[in-house]
């Protein structure tokens, strides 16, 4: 038995032996290629990215329906949407600018920051900034922003012996309100250049019933004829009056240097003539050479209105000037026409748009 043992043990010893002298099996665990790597490039800091305006939208009011400020006011509305980052308009139709202002000058302060209007011709601008009649105080916080048309105004009769403004003793006007920006050119030839206003009846109505007045036969003339400066000199009747000049022949009542010496001596605001020349609306519109009684309208908004909205629509319009003329009847909104200020306003414009006409080069002092 023990020897048994024995032999059983030498076998175990001559095994363990063997195992030892050969050593454990090396396992050689699969490995995944590797791909080679592309040096990477430092990368530079970016400049942190400007935060997208906040939109801001104006309230912009416009002439009646149809007139050249509502036209100009649309275009301005529509080129805002499709082409400004953040600018936007909302467009409301107005009946004069006396109407508009007081409805502006009520708004909560800040929808007034964000009022502009097209339609206030420099005569009113510069009346409702001083308080004169038919203002009842003094809108001294009125602020322009540019010229947006220049315009030319006279009376329009079917009667060619009416064209002579003694003439016009005993008849019937049929004008637009008082109120209306135009109204004031009215009033100062019948007043000051003709002296005939208390020998003439006014009817004052709204512009639909305008024209039937006069082709009814209801008023002898009319008020107004107006007729806009298009781009390159060229004249642009409004459609009320091209209405009237398609009804039968219509002659209009012209104006002397004279009559305007008058005005302006009688004024804190000055006019100026505009010759109409013969032929220059289509055949026999106007008959005979005529000159009119022009001056600008103006977009303004208020002394509270930021610099900032201000000096960018200024820059909008006139930097896109090409594509609003084209939806606003080839209406004149370049640099030069926007900067042409009246003597004796340029203490009104807007801190933001003189920024921009500093910018341009035109010095409005």
């Amino acid at each position: 038995m023990v020897k048994l043992v024995s032999i059983i043990f030498a076998v175990v010893l001559v095994l363990s032996g063997a195992l030892v002298a050969c050593g454990p099996e090396e396992v050689t665990m699969p490995t995944t290629p590797t791909t080679p790597t592309t040096p990477t490039t430092p990368t530079t800091p970016t400049t942190p990215t400007t935060p997208p305006h906040e939109e801001v939208t104006l309230e912009l009011y416009a002439g009646a329906l149809g007139s050249p400020p509502y036209v100009i006011s649309l275009a301005i509305a529509e080129e805002l949407r499709v082409s400004h980052p953040w600018l936007r308009a909302s467009l409301l139709e107005g009946i004069g600018f006396g109407d508009t202002l007081i409805e502006m000058d009520a708004l909560p302060p800040e929808r007034k920051a964000r009022a502009f209007c097209c339609n206030g011709s420099q005569v009113h601008i510069k009346s409702a900034a001083t308080g004169l009649p038919p203002y009842e105080r003094a809108y001294s916080d009125i602020r322009i922003v540019g010229t947006v048309m220049e315009g030319t105004y006279g009376f329009g009769t079917y009667d060619p012996d009416l064209t002579n403004p003694e003439n016009l003793r005993g008849k019937t006007l049929a004008s637009m309100s008082k109120f209306a920006g135009p109204y004031a050119i009215a009033d100062a030839l019948l007043r000051d250049a003709w002296g005939i206003v208390d020998d003439i009846e006014i009817s004052y109505l709204k512009s639909d019933a305008l024209n039937a007045s006069l082709v009814t036969g209801v008023a002898d003339f009319l008020f107004p004829m107006s007729i806009s400066v298009a781009r390159g000199g060229k004249f642009s009747p409004d459609p009320n009056t091209t209405e009237i000049m398609a009804a039968r022949q219509t002659y209009i009542i012209g104006a002397t240097q004279a009559d305007v010496d008058k005005i302006n001596a009688a004024h804190p605001w000055s006019v100026s003539l505009k010759e109409l020349p013969k032929d220059v609306l289509g055949e026999n519109n106007p008959p005979e050479t005529v000159n009119l009684v022009t001056f600008s309208t103006y977009m303004m908004g208020w002394e509270t209105a930021d610099p900032e909205v201000v000096y960018e629509l200024t820059k909008f319009i006139a930097e896109n000037e090409e594509a609003l003329s084209s939806r606003a009847r080839n209406m004149p909104l370049d640099i030069q026409s926007l900067a042409r200020i009246a003597p004796g306003d340029e203490a009104l414009v807007h801190p933001g748009a003189l920024r921009y006409f500093e910018e341009q080069g035109y010095e409005i002092k």
